[in-house]
């Protein structure tokens, strides 16, 4: 878990909603906090935020089932997503059967930037959100 540590903070996520045939997406703005549980074997991330004029709060448990590096994500609206995640490096990457996730923190580790898609009909992974993620504390 330690390396996962450089999720530990509060974090300002600003992004933009990328749909197939527009010009230009919805802006958004969520803040996203990461703290260890007890013990320190998982990370609670929470996520408060508001995308097309919904709100949307979120509570994610990361840690690992084993050797796999696991995230399993509630959110307000009743979706259970699970993840298996990776940290390589100053790659971050979460994938579940029809979402996924692939970001790189800067070098400092202060920011992390990166793109969410998610699978079509036809088995493609199509972009839906690009997402910058700044630490605003720790």
């Amino acid at each position: 878990m330690r390396p996962l540590r450089r999720l530990i903070g509060t974090w300002l996520t600003e992004g933009v909603t990328l749909r197939q045939g527009e010009p230009t997406g919805e802006r958004f703005v969520f803040v996203d906090h990461y703290a260890w549980l007890a013990g320190g074997h998982f990370i609670a991330h929470t996520v408060t935020g508001e995308l097309d004029g919904v709100a949307l709060h979120g509570l994610e448990i990361i840690g690992y089932d084993g050797k796999v590096l696991c995230a399993t994500s509630y959110d307000s609206q009743g979706v259970v997503t699970h993840y298996r995640a990776r940290l390589t490096g100053r790659m971050w990457s979460m994938v579940s059967p029809r979402e996924r996730f692939n970001g790189a923190f800067t070098p400092d580790g202060k920011r992390l930037a990166g793109e969410w898609e998610r699978k079509t009909a036809r088995g493609e992974w199509r972009a839906t959100m690009r997402v910058t993620l700044t630490r605003i504390s720790m």
